[in-house]
């Protein structure tokens, strides 16, 4: 009995253009939903004004779907735990010291999709997932907006001695976020 031999490099190569033909379909989905976002600028104006409220020299950015502010911020060098107890190498991530603080918003559309299998529960019945990563807390925003059919996500990082209060008024801020986009929603129903 004859045996055939695959040649690798085809089998190689053919996955290949099918992950390349599947990321740019993808890609120009993507795309075309990013086209219907409502404008993130009256947001940036609440953010902003609250954010200077308690960290006056913070610098904010606005560029399309995202926001980004920090103050007296830095890199870190962090091991995430894996799902089999052992310890990934360490990314480089941003965060706060001591009294300092570091955002990043992003605008989705649609309703959250949890591809990423985040853990979605947090026992203390905030409208946040805190997740604590030693340096720092990591708290997840992910609220949905029905009127404007859009998500944000929200990673706020903060030290362990971060203003209770400002964390209160973000979080009011960000989970009725879609109040703040209605007088630029783009998105046709």
């Amino acid at each position: 009995m004859k045996t055939k031999v695959c040649d690798v490099s085809a089998i190689v190569g053919a996955m290949l253009s099918i992950i390349i033909i599947a990321t740019s379909f993808w890609s120009s989905a993507q795309e075309s939903k990013q086209g219907d976002l409502p404008s993130l600028v009256p947001l940036f104006g609440k953010v902003d004004s609250l954010v200077r409220e308690y960290y006056p020299e913070a610098s904010l950015t606005n560029l399309e779907n995202t926001i980004h502010f920090e103050y007296r911020a830095r890199d870190f060098m962090v091991h995430e735990p894996l799902m089999d107890g052992n310890w990934q190498n360490a990314q480089q991530v941003r965060g706060p010291n001591r009294n300092g603080i570091v955002c990043d918003i992003t605008l989705y559309p649609g309703k959250y999709e949890n591809t990423q299998w985040v853990w979605i529960r947090d026992p203390s019945g905030h409208r946040y997932w805190i997740y604590d990563k030693r340096y720092y807390r990591e708290l997840l925003f992910i609220p949905y907006s029905s009127t404007q059919n859009c998500h944000l996500y929200v990673l706020l990082r903060v030290p362990a001695n971060a203003s209770e209060r400002f964390i209160e008024k973000f979080d009011d801020l960000i989970s009725n976020f879609g109040d703040n986009l209605k007088s630029t929603n783009l998105h046709k129903d």
